[in-house]
């Protein structure tokens, strides 16, 4: 009904088709609709830094066939941050990361398969992407403190509202496949915003070391009072 819908286009670092597609965005008339990004490796960030040859390879299951390049690292990792500088795009994906920072990396059953558009919340296949803020400047009280009690409560509202966000979602999605990954795997992305309005308000300057301390803190705090959220229900 007329509503274009949101997408991200990744490819592994190890793919032979990489060169090309770090540089597909570079014609402004091919990929108009989607952003893309490159899952990068611990191995391939490795090679980067020991300037060491990267082996590019894809088989094929159908036929059996593999095609197969080597490149060096380096020269793929430059090429990435010209294009990210001159067009924005491709973004990187730490994968690694992605798939072993999460609460679900000792499940079997779940496997990744990419991110929404700009990279907010990794997605199982047929996974739906859901996001919630906290604004960081309502929580300043009038005195310049930051009111962490507020702050928990209010977190553990949000993570009951995109909870009923998904069970209100499921039977919109079109196809059964993310249905049943909704309902399974039930994910959501709570993050914050009002940022540097909050530091305003407690006279905080942006980027010092006493900032840094309160947005670790905070960041505990989300990810504390969201798993007894979750834990609860």
């Amino acid at each position: 009904n007329g509503r274009r819908g949101a997408l991200m286009i990744s490819i592994d670092c190890t793919h032979p088709d990489l060169e090309k597609f770090i540089k597909v965005k570079s014609d402004l008339d091919k990929v108009t609709s989607a952003n893309i990004s490159v899952r990068v490796s611990d191995n391939f960030m490795e090679a980067v830094c020991a300037d060491l040859d990267w082996e590019l390879s894809f088989t094929r299951k159908e036929t059996g066939e593999t095609i197969s390049k080597t490149v060096k690292a380096v020269d793929i990792f430059n090429q990435l941050c010209e294009n990210n500088w001159n067009y924005a795009e491709p973004g990187i994906l730490f994968w690694d990361n992605i798939e072993s920072w999460n609460l679900l990396s000792n499940d079997s059953e779940f496997h990744y398969a990419g991110t929404n558009p700009c990279a907010e919340e990794p997605l199982p296949a047929g996974g739906s992407c859901l996001l919630g803020a906290m604004n960081l400047a309502e929580f300043v009280t009038d005195d310049g403190k930051f009111d962490w009690n507020d702050f928990n409560n209010a977190v553990s509202i949000a993570v009951v509202a995109l909870n009923e966000v998904l069970d209100e979602g499921i039977e919109k999605h079109p196809l059964q496949e993310q249905r049943d990954s909704v309902r399974d795997w039930r994910q959501i992305g709570l993050a914050i915003m009002g940022l540097a309005d909050m530091l305003i308000k407690m006279g905080i300057r942006y980027g010092s070391d006493e900032s840094i301390k309160l947005c670790d803190k905070i960041g505990k705090h989300l990810a504390q009072a969201a798993l007894i959220a979750s834990s609860e229900l």
